[in-house]
């Protein structure tokens, strides 16, 4: 799940873990935290096991990179709060918490593909 919170998109679990929040590595078993952190900055502690990203992982990490690379804090910031999904629930006027769920669909800008997911979502499992 993704929350919208003050300076963008944040996958949750994700910010549980970097949190060290201790219901979430308890849920995922996790019993050491596979990586460093020194105030902002966080160091993985071992080489990405990348036999476990398929090709259109790589290529989507790679455009991710290439977006973000040369830009500011700031500059990503920016960009993340003009997202459609982002907007719709962070500037809503009923949102009453500082960090709210975000709709999978919105985030997803091609109906194509919206269409073909919610024929198949019930097929997938994680």
């Amino acid at each position: 799940m993704y929350v919208a919170m003050e300076y963008g998109p944040i996958p949750s679990k994700t910010y549980d873990i970097l949190k060290n929040e201790p219901l979430t590595l308890s849920y995922l078993g996790i019993t050491e935290l596979p990586f460093e952190r020194s105030q902002n900055i966080i160091k993985a502690k071992r080489k990405p096991n990348v036999e476990e990203f398929s090709e259109s992982d790589i290529e989507a990490l790679q455009r991710g990179w290439s977006k973000v690379k040369d830009k500011s804090f700031d500059q990503i910031k920016d960009n993340l709060h003009e997202h459609e999904a982002y907007g719709k629930k962070w500037n809503n006027p009923e949102r009453i918490t500082n960090s709210v769920s975000m709709d999978f669909e919105d985030m997803i800008d091609n109906d194509e593909i919206k269409e073909e997911l919610s024929c198949t979502a019930k097929f997938i499992k994680l």
